[in-house]
């Protein structure tokens, strides 16, 4: 009986380094959050606008906002106060002298000073979100669920045991792609497939059956394997092994793989000649997501291809084949760049 898919997932594969990176992005809004309200006092921050800045301490080279005792308060002491110049009204030291504000500078360390003094705080247009806003807006997002950045391809990896023109679709897809290839893995030591991996240096490994006690250790090593790559999606692209639960289970909804019929008709080995046999006038190719049944997990997308009157089982699938390429890099395109839906048995694609 094949495993049943949760009722409803929402789905987005991204690498672990842009997870980590919202993370950072959303600890760094919260500390933002906290210096503001300690700086400002509960209630004074208005949504949508920016704080007032904090007034400017009359004496030179003191920072905004630093207090005029501690480390600091050196600056502000009693001494201060015999200082030629104005007096300043109100503003006492902490022993209560006077404080007058220091004489004239040089023209130019004034008109800096008051160029310095002169620039308003930041104040948003009406209806335009203030910075602090935009930074609670970032850091209030769910890391899982916040876009990866466009530099930053989905690894994936590529499961093949045969020639590889699928694993060659993905190689050669035009433009920039929101995934990349990290490694390409086999049953067998050798195929085509590999050959072509290696031609393109992407990392290839091996996993045979043959090496493990039975077939549940082998979908443990396997799954290892592309987890030792990152991968956050594995793509089976003429991989001619069921994979179990134990792969599975590694990597939910995030196992594809592409076959040659309008499934659910025609699932097995020989459904280019099924579909001749049956005498259907249209027939093509699915993608979907694996479950432990025979072709028979959640389809995500779907390409027809007519059957012509002479059409053999080598003229048909050859067809098949060249819908099947692009509509599996249409699809793996589709489920790295934007978040996807699994309903059940229902695939929406973002």
């Amino acid at each position: 009986m094949p495993r049943s898919f949760p009722s409803r997932t929402r789905i987005r594969l991204r690498s672990a380094g842009a997870v980590d990176r919202a993370a950072a992005r959303t600890r760094r809004a919260a500390r933002r959050r906290r210096v503001l309200g300690a700086l400002t006092g509960p209630g004074r921050h208005r949504s949508g606008r920016a704080p007032r800045s904090l007034p400017r301490c009359g004496f030179p080279r003191c920072r905004p906002g630093v207090p005029a005792t501690g480390p600091r308060g050196r600056r502000a002491t009693t001494d201060r106060a015999s200082w030629s110049g104005q007096a300043d009204p109100g503003r006492t030291d902490q022993a209560g002298t006077e404080l007058r504000r220091p004489p004239a500078a040089s023209s130019a360390t004034s008109g800096r000073r008051d160029r310095e003094e002169a620039v308003p705080s930041p104040r948003p247009s009406a209806g335009e979100p203030s910075p602090t806003d935009r930074a609670d807006e970032a850091g209030s997002a769910d890391p899982a669920d916040r876009a990866a950045p466009a530099t930053e391809p989905v690894p994936i990896v590529v499961l093949a045991s045969g020639s590889g023109t699928l694993l060659q679709a993905l190689l050669d897809a035009d433009g920039p792609r929101p995934y990349r290839i990290v490694a390409v893995g086999s049953d067998k030591s050798a195929c085509q497939a590999l050959d072509r991996a290696a031609a393109a240096g992407i990392d290839t490994f091996t996993v045979r059956v043959a090496d493990h006690p039975d077939r549940a250790a082998w979908d443990l090593a396997l799954a290892r394997r592309c987890a030792d790559f990152g991968a956050r999606l594995v793509v089976l692209a003429g991989f001619m092994k069921l994979v179990g639960p134990g792969f599975l289970d590694a990597f939910p909804a995030a196992v594809v793989n592409a076959h040659p019929s309008l499934l659910p008709a025609f699932p097995g080995m020989s459904a280019p000649a099924d579909a001749l046999a049956h005498g259907v006038k249209l027939t093509g190719c699915t993608v979907f997501l694996v479950d432990t049944g025979v072709d028979a997990g959640p389809i995500v997308a779907q390409r027809a291809v007519p059957v012509a009157d002479d059409d053999d089982v080598a003229s048909l699938h050859e067809r098949i084949k060249v819908a099947e390429r692009s509509l599996l890099v249409d699809v793996v395109s589709a489920m790295t760049a934007a978040p996807y839906e699994v309903s059940g048995r229902k695939v929406k694609l973002g």
